[in-house]
């Protein structure tokens, strides 16, 4: 049955923006978080806080001092001198995991570099300082394979630790 007023239609509406709100905001970071904790990834926070994220302190940070080297200085706040190999942080945009061990590139951009895409939204903040860079290739691009085989050999675990 077709709504037939304009209040009808204005209240669809707002059910299914509070519909995306709560799955978009709330459910879909909390199960990101879950899934990817069973995985072995350490999170900022213990639950995901809707809308901001973990973006409060960084921007508290970055505001105080704005020349110092931020994401650093939270990693040692929260961990101590051990940062974990792979942190997950929520940010407005959604989640962003930041990767600290060699093994786990290897395995990102070799074993399951059929699956891996790279992130729009990344690409978008960082392709004016890398224009034309191996990262933001996509595999399926022909020129992506000579190109990553040509510096393959400086990314062996052996030689990143």
């Amino acid at each position: 049955m077709l709504p037939s007023t304009v209040y009808e239609v204005a209240l669809l509406a707002l059910e299914a923006f509070i519909v995306y709100l709560l799955y978009n905001r709330f459910l879909k970071p909390c199960y990101l978080q879950w899934m990817y904790s069973r995985r072995g990834v350490t999170f900022m926070s213990t639950f995901p806080k809707p809308f901001v994220g973990d973006t409060l302190e960084f921007a508290m940070r970055v505001v105080e001092q704005p020349d110092r080297p931020h994401l650093r200085g939270i990693f040692t706040k929260t961990f101590g001198e051990k940062t974990p190999p792979c942190v997950g942080m929520f940010f407005p945009h959604g989640l962003l995991l930041i990767i600290a061990d060699p093994d786990y590139l290897q395995d990102l951009y070799i074993t399951h570099d059929k699956v891996f895409t790279k992130q729009e939204h990344a690409k978008h903040l960082f392709s004016h300082l890398m224009w034309n860079s191996l990262i933001w290739a996509q595999s399926a691009n022909p020129s992506y394979k000579p190109r990553r085989k040509l510096i393959a050999h400086a990314f062996y675990a052996s030689k990143l630790r």
